[in-house]
């Protein structure tokens, strides 16, 4: 797929390159060091989000902390009812993962297989993926 820079930001915001993730839905967003992004490129991220409704951000390599400070620049994340996979002492961080370690899965095996969205009426989530490809 080709990458395009995203020019619908806010003119204060950086423009963003991107690569559509499916037609209509979902942007890969490329070069972005989210550790290191300054509030415009929050702010173009969180554009982002609402124009193509998700975006993926590849090689970020955050502790649960940083995660969920991240997905704070966007608003207060819900914490995640199902209490089962989510990051000790942070419910607002749910793991997918088909891992196993001493016979368990680290997090949601299942919750990959398919697209879907929880808690769609709170204003954002955050989820983890470990070792994706």
């Amino acid at each position: 797929m080709s990458t395009t820079t995203d020019t619908t930001a806010r003119a204060e915001a950086p423009a963003l390159k991107i690569r559509p993730l499916m037609p209509g839905f979902g942007v890969e967003v490329l070069d972005v060091d989210i550790l290191n992004a300054d509030a415009a490129t929050l702010s173009a991220l969180e554009n982002a989000v609402g124009r193509h409704g998700a975006i993926l951000l590849r090689g970020q390599h955050l502790i649960p902390t940083e995660q969920l400070e991240f997905t704070r620049a966007f608003g207060e994340p819900a914490p995640n009812p199902r209490r089962q996979y989510v990051v000790p002492d942070m419910p607002e961080i749910y793991v997918i993962s088909n891992r196993m370690v001493d016979g368990k899965f680290i997090g949601e095996a299942e919750a990959g297989t398919a697209w879907h969205t929880d808690l769609n009426t709170a204003p954002w989530a955050t989820t983890c993926w470990p070792n994706t490809p």
